[in-house]
C-alpha cells in the first residue's frame, strides 16, 4: 500500500500527523508549508523511494508532485474546489496502475461538498468497518490530554479550520454554527475533550465574536490573528504557484506521457 491523506490546511495536517505518530504509534510522512524546503525535499523523495507508506499532506502535494503507486488517495473535508479535488484524486492510478479515493466528509459539508462533483463516478459507501474501534484506539484518544505539545497544535488546527470552513462557506453551506460544529468535530473525533479557544481579534475578522458556541480569550490575539492572515495569503499564492505548474505539467505530458484508458482502473468512493 502507499496511502496519500489530504487535509484542508496545514496547522491541521500537523496535528493529525503528530497525533497518529505520538498516540497511534503509526509512522507518517508529514508535508505542509509549514515545514521548510530542505524537509519538504527529503520526504518528498523519501515517499517516492518508499514501497510503502503514508503521507499527510497539505495542498502542496495536489499538483507538480508525481509520487509513484499511490495506491488510495484519502480527502479529509470537503476540497476547497472542484478542481482542486481532480488534483488531488490524480495523484493515484497514474501510468497504468490500479487506484481508489475516498473522500471523508463532515454531516454538516455532506450536501454543499458533493454539489460540484455530483456528476463524477464518486458512490457513497456505508462500511461499518470505518467505525471500528478497539482498546488501541481508544487509549489512543484519550489519553493525551497533558500532552501540551498535542493541545497547542489541536488549538492551532482548529482556528485554521475555523478560517477554512468560513472562506468555504457559502458554496459548502454552511451557517456560522456549522463552521464553529464542523471545526471542533474534527478535533472532538480524535479525542479532543473541550473545544479550544480563540483570539478576540480572529473571531472578529470571522465574524463569529457574537456566537454562543465560539470560545474567546484574549491573549492569543498575536498568534490567532497571524495564522488567519498565513492562511489567507498562503492560499493565494499557492493556487497562483500551482495553476503556473499545472500547466508546466499538462506541457510535459503532451510531450513524453501517453495514457491509455485501458490499462487505467479507477474507483472513487466517498463516506
Amino acid at each position: 500500500y502507499k496511502i496519500l491523506v489530504f487535509f484542508p490546511t496545514a496547522r491541521c495536517t500537523a496535528f493529525f500527523a503528530h497525533f497518529y505518530r505520538e498516540q497511534l504509534r503509526i509512522a507518517v510522512y508529514e508535508m505542509h508549508r509549514r515545514r521548510d524546503q530542505h524537509t519538504r525535499s527529503v520526504t518528498s523523495d523519501r515517499f517516492k523511494s518508499d514501497p510503502t507508506g503514508i503521507m499527510f499532506s497539505s495542498d502542496l502535494s495536489a499538483r507538480g508532485m508525481d509520487y509513484p503507486n499511490v495506491t488510495l488517495v484519502i480527502q479529509v473535508c470537503a476540497p476547497p474546489s472542484r478542481e482542486q479535488y481532480i488534483h488531488r484524486i490524480g495523484r493515484t492510478a497514474r501510468v497504468h496502475s490500479d487506484g481508489r479515493g475516498l473522500l471523508l466528509l463532515t454531516e454538516n459539508e455532506a450536501q454543499g461538498g458533493m454539489e460540484a462533483i455530483k456528476d463524477l463516478p464518486i458512490h457513497k459507501i456505508d462500511d461499518k468497518s470505518l467505525f471500528y474501534q478497539n482498546d488501541l484506539l481508544v487509549n489512543a484518544v484519550s489519553s493525551w490530554m497533558a500532552n501540551t505539545q498535542l493541545l497547542f497544535a489541536a488549538s492551532a488546527a482548529y482556528a485554521s479550520l475555523l478560517t477554512y470552513f468560513k472562506v468555504h462557506a457559502r458554496r459548502l453551506k454552511l451557517s456560522d454554527s456549522d463552521i464553529i460544529q464542523t471545526a471542533g468535530d474534527m478535533l472532538l473525533s480524535a479525542g479532543l475533550v473541550d473545544t479550544p479557544a480563540i483570539s478576540r481579534r480572529l473571531a472578529q475578522t470571522l465574524q463569529l465574536e457574537g456566537n454562543p458556541m465560539i470560545k474567546v480569550q484574549d491573549n492569543l490575539d498575536e498568534l490567532d490573528a497571524l495564522e488567519y492572515l498565513h492562511e489567507t495569503a498562503d492560499h493565494n499564492r499557492q493556487k497562483q504557484h500551482e495553476e503556473r505548474r499545472y500547466v508546466e505539467e499538462l506541457k510535459l505530458t503532451a510531450m513524453g506521457r501517453k495514457h491509455d484508458d485501458r490499462d487505467h482502473t479507477f474507483t472513487q468512493t466517498y463516506g
